[in-house]
């Protein structure tokens, strides 16, 4: 993988506050073939309340919770509450449809990872998925330090 440096990273219309520093990197695209991408790195933070809104990635990202505590629903229904310390992978494709809540007291702060084909959005809206209760449980995402 070849990286240089890249010019100012992308930004996300109503989107949380978003930093970071991007690369630019060789990467296969969605269908298989080489492009370039961006190795973006950026921190994420939902105020107390706050929400990401449902929505996808079009590429996996990896994800570190820096502070505070984030409740994810995934698309099948599936809850997830990841503590300070926590690390996760969210799938990329319209299919992993997720959403991301603050319900503490102090921001959530996250650092996310991920390699962006050019001219891809970062994270695109999406319409909640349709999931029974029944379907929905509760897991908790053991601490990684």
């Amino acid at each position: 993988m070849r990286i240089r440096p890249a010019a100012v990273p992308p930004t996300l219309a109503g989107s949380p506050a978003l930093t970071g520093s991007p690369a630019l990197a060789e990467s296969p695209t969605l269908a298989g073939s080489p492009a370039l991408a961006e190795l973006v790195e950026r921190e994420i933070v939902i105020a107390p309340g706050g929400s990401t809104g449902w929505h996808f990635h079009h590429v996996p990202l990896h994800a570190v919770v820096r502070s505070g505590t984030l409740t994810r629903f995934l698309h099948d229904g599936t809850v997830e509450v990841n503590e300070a310390g926590a690390r996760f992978i969210e799938r990329g494709g319209a299919e992993h449809v997720h959403l991301g809540r603050n319900f503490g007291d102090d921001p959530v702060v996250l650092r996310v990872t991920y390699a962006l084909p050019e001219g891809l959005p970062l994270s695109v809206d999406a319409p909640a998925p349709r999931t029974r209760p029944a379907q929905t449980r509760r897991r908790i995402s053991p601490r990684t330090r």
